[in-house]
């Protein structure tokens, strides 16, 4: 796992918060690499394999992501 710096985390959550605002306001869930694409930022820093869910508007719009568990289903 890597070791980030405190500048490199927070640059990093400005980051995804940047990109989370995106995905909220504009219709970027239209294919299966941008889902993936957002998840893998989403769970990169994560030792574990996580069971979450996204949310997502009739237009393909990200409301949230949630963690639900980690571990293996």
């Amino acid at each position: 796992m890597i070791i980030y710096s405190q500048y490199e985390q927070t640059a990093i959550k400005v980051a995804l918060t940047a990109i989370q605002q995106t995905l909220v306001t504009d219709n970027v869930l239209s294919s299966v690499v941008q889902v993936e694409n957002y998840l893998k930022l989403q769970l990169a820093d994560e030792p574990d394999e996580w069971f979450g869910v996204m949310f997502l508007t009739s237009q393909h719009r990200l409301i949230r992501f949630d963690k639900l568990f980690r571990g293996t289903v």
